[in-house]
């Protein structure tokens, strides 16, 4: 039976089904299908979502052409709810939908939205990537109902510079939570959804207020993420140190610094006009062409399909490829995390930050071995902690 949730809030539990909205007794034994998961509906593995199942586009993109009046309407009348509900400065994380707005236009709105749910599963096969897709939004769906711990008396007394000043300013416009994007860019590796905390775009001098709800900041970052990549879809070994001044040392004949290694590399690997000698004696972007891009689109090892031309097929495979093993990794920890009171706090691209208890301090070295090893072997990673997100010293151990 289709069905949807009233609200994404769990403090919010109400589904509409059977043409009516129901709120106590619920029996997810007879409901399969929604449109988008919530923290309630992820508890049940049954469930399927169109909204994966039709790769992250807009009720209105999918929306059938007989009801593109009705979804019009209802679509309409919620956004000028919301609109009042902003003017009024209600705070959506805090309230439950059924208390702001008029039953009769939810049930409406929701009628609607199941009907177009429908024609979805109706019309679309199941995409290849799915279930790899909805294991993470297990992880961020978590991540999202989790307040950043903020500072705010520090961003005040600071408030004499333009950049805090401004800080402060928009963060009444906002949630103060992290919601990510799961579809945000053609190779999915994440954005924040806007209107909520911008904590992959904060400016680094602004870190420093975000402060752990537990003990410490914990931050396990992959050393050169792509560049290991490289290496491991052209099936050659992985350098157990920095693989830049592996590079600088190896490929570079150490006539480089690290940094310059660095440019150099990706000036290379990214540019297929660039002929640099001793980079394409190193790696092959030929190699990572043949397998995965067909003249049309990159098919990755995770199962994406991104339309590519040749220029930027190489750059595609891997910047895919390396988001989705860090966000692999990271599901692992956060199922590792489930009954612990440290949780995950945010994902940046390449490294998962862990807001950690210190009552969990003996697992830290098997999470980090848990996160370096991927489906492709083992990538290095360097280790941060902090009592803060824009202070974090690395600590340097063996495994």
């Amino acid at each position: 039976m289709y069905f949807q949730s009233i609200d994404d809030k769990k403090e919010c539990v109400g589904l509409y089904y059977d043409s009516r909205c129901v709120f106590e007794n619920l029996d997810f034994s007879k409901l399969t299908r929604t449109w988008r998961p919530t923290e309630t509906s992820l508890q049940h593995r049954h469930i399927d979502y169109a909204w994966l199942w039709c790769l992250g586009k807009s009720l209105g993109d999918v929306c059938p052409s007989f009801l593109e009046d009705q979804w019009g309407s209802v679509d309409n009348k919620m956004k000028a709810f919301s609109r009042s509900l902003n003017a009024a400065k209600v705070d959506l994380s805090e309230n439950c939908l059924l208390e702001l707005l008029p039953p009769k236009e939810i049930s409406r709105f929701l009628d609607v939205k199941n009907r177009i749910t429908e024609h979805v599963f109706s019309r679309l096969d199941k995409p290849e990537e799915y279930d790899h897709l909805l294991s993470i939004v297990h992880m961020l769906e978590d991540i999202k109902h989790r307040k950043v711990n903020l500072d705010i008396s520090s961003i005040k007394s600071g408030s004499y510079k333009n950049k805090n000043r401004n800080f402060l300013k928009n963060l009444k416009k906002m949630r103060k939570s992290v919601s990510y994007n799961l579809f945000g860019t053609k190779t999915g590796r994440l954005t924040v959804e806007k209107g909520f905390f911008p904590i992959l775009t904060l400016d680094r001098d602004l870190r420093k207020y975000i402060k752990p709800n537990n003990d410490l900041f914990v931050e396990i970052d992959v050393n050169g993420a792509e560049a290991r990549t490289l290496l491991s879809l052209t099936d050659q070994e992985q350098p157990e140190v920095d693989i830049h001044e592996w590079n600088a040392e190896n490929v570079y004949r150490g006539l480089t610094t690290r940094e310059e290694s660095k440019k150099r590399f990706f000036a290379w690997l990214y540019n297929p006009a660039s002929d640099d000698y001793l980079s394409s004696r190193a790696y092959s972007r030929d190699l990572i062409k043949e397998k995965f891009y067909d003249g049309h689109q990159v098919r990755t090892p995770f199962n994406r399909k991104i339309l590519s031309d040749e220029y930027h097929c190489v750059n595609y495979t891997l910047q895919s490829t390396s988001s989705d093993v860090c966000l692999e990794q990271s599901r692992k920890v956060f199922d590792f995390l489930k009954e612990k009171k440290s949780n995950i706090a945010f994902l940046m691209h390449d490294s998962i930050i862990l807001d950690f208890a210190a009552e969990d301090k003996q697992h830290i070295r098997e999470i980090v071995k848990m996160f370096q090893e991927t489906r492709f072997g083992e990538y290095r990673t360097n280790v941060k902690m902090g009592k803060n997100f824009g202070e974090m010293r690395e600590i340097s151990w063996k495994l």
